[in-house]
Formats: structure tokens, C-alpha cells, sequence
């Protein structure tokens, strides 16, 4: 399980758990008070129906007798009172839930990419799979800042997981505007090592019409298209395959 899904997790647990004890609650006193009143004649399922057509709100026919106790019909008003108050309760917990959720991604965002306006002289690695974890790793190792982009939302997942404090965009290294939003105008260099050669080559081409200074080393599974990456503007290849 991820830090974000454990972090959800737990706001869950500590939004609903209050409500959730409370609907559990008036339930059982319901079930308890409905056997009271039926003189045991009514089945714990009837009592339980009773109990859910009531707070519901759903109005159909009583299967427990009201008409005749009056303190049964007070206890019937408690109970939808209490039950109708609580759900409408739990709805606007999950309504705050839903938008604080989503206020806190946004904000996560602004302010990473406020640390990202900040940086110069930085690099920027382009795919998170296994090269790019481990080219990630030896750049926090050696203290030179970096931002991550990969286009797999789970992989970038799994990489924040691992590097929590990392700079990691979601989004199409090839694009341009992802590459200005990881701040390649002001990169020392990129690491185009994803695992497609079609899309390490865009990469490529990308950054050196966004910057020709920067120095961009490449990733190349076919060998035919290491020429193809040096006419675009690879500084270097890298060819996993090739060196194995």
C-alpha cells in the first residue's frame, strides 16, 4: 500500500468513524426499543426493517404496531429524528472529505511546482522505471536537485513512495509544456530514459529546441537508432541492451 492510499486511509477513518459508530448505535437502540414495544411478537428482522424504513424515510407500512402506543410512536420519532440527523450528518463529512481531498492535491501541486520556478542548473529525468529510479537514487545520493516527469501514474506513485521529499511530475515527457513545467529552459541537463527509443528521441528533440545548452543523454534499446538520437541532439547514448 502507498504513503498517499494510507494517507487516505487514516483522514477516512478519523472523518467516519464518529458517524459511523453513531448510524451502528441508533440502529441497536432502534432494534432493542422495537422488540420492547412489539412485546417480543415482532423477529429481529422486523425490527431491524422498522429501524431502516424510519430513518430512511422510506414510509412504508409499519410491521410493528405503533397505533395503539403512544410512547412506541415518540420512540419512532427519536429514532428518525436521531437517524435522518446523523446521515445528513455523514453526507456533509463526505462532501468536506471529497473537497478537502481535492484542495490538498491542488496545493500539493502549487507548491511543487513553486519549488520547480526556483530551480536553475538542475536535471530533469524523464521516465521513473527501473534506469530512471536508479539514476534518480545516485543524483540524491551525490545532492544534485532533479525533477522526475513520467507519464504512468502508478509508476510515479511508487517512485514518491520511495523518494517522498523528490520532485515528481505526472505527464508526457515529450510534451513540450511538461518539459517547461519541469523547468528545461533552466536545466543543466536531461535524462531521456524511459523505455520506448520513439519516445526518448522526442525527448530529445524537445529539449534541444527548448534549450541547446542542455546536455541530454539518451536510452536505446535498438541499436539502429543510435544515429537516429545523435542527429536529433543526444550528447550521449546509453544502450543497455547493446552493452550487455
Amino acid at each position: 500500500m502507498s504513503a498517499d492510499s494510507r494517507g487516505i486511509g487514516a483522514r477516512a477513518w478519523a472523518a467516519f468513524r464518529l458517524p459511523l459508530a453513531t448510524f451502528i448505535a441508533i440502529h441497536v437502540i432502534g432494534v432493542i426499543g422495537f422488540q420492547y414495544i412489539s412485546e417480543g411478537k415482532a423477529t429481529i428482522l422486523d425490527s431491524i426493517y422498522m429501524v431502516f424504513i424510519t430513518v430512511a424515510s422510506i414510509g412504508y407500512g409499519e410491521i410493528v404496531d405503533l397505533a395503539n402506543s403512544p410512547g412506541g410512536r415518540v420512540f419512532n420519532m427519536f429514532i428518525a429524528f436521531a437517524g435522518i440527523a446523523n446521515i445528513a450528518y455523514m453526507m456533509s463529512k463526505l462532501t468536506v472529505f471529497i473537497v478537502e481531498g481535492q484542495f490538498d492535491q491542488v496545493l500539493r501541486r502549487r507548491k511543487m511546482q513553486d519549488r520547480i520556478e526556483h530551480m536553475s542548473g538542475h536535471y530533469i529525468v524523464c521516465g521513473v522505471g527501473r534506469v530512471g529510479s536508479n539514476v534518480a537514487h545516485e543524483l540524491i545520493v551525490t545532492e544534485r536537485p532533479f525533477v522526475a516527469v513520467e507519464d504512468a501514474a502508478e509508476a510515479v506513485a511508487v517512485f514518491r513512495e520511495r523518494h517522498p521529499d523528490a520532485l515528481a511530475l505526472h505527464g508526457d515527457s515529450s510534451d513540450d509544456e511538461m518539459l517547461e513545467r519541469a523547468g528545461v529552459k533552466r536545466a543543466a541537463g536531461v535524462f531521456a530514459i524511459t523505455g520506448d527509443d520513439g519516445k526518448n528521441l522526442l525527448i530529445t528533440l524537445a529539449v534541444k529546441h527548448l534549450n541547446p545548452k542542455a546536455r541530454v543523454v539518451a536510452r536505446c534499446h535498438e541499436v539502429r537508432n543510435i544515429e537516429k538520437l545523435k542527429r536529433v541532439g543526444a550528447d550521449a547514448i546509453v544502450s543497455p541492451d547493446f552493452t550487455g
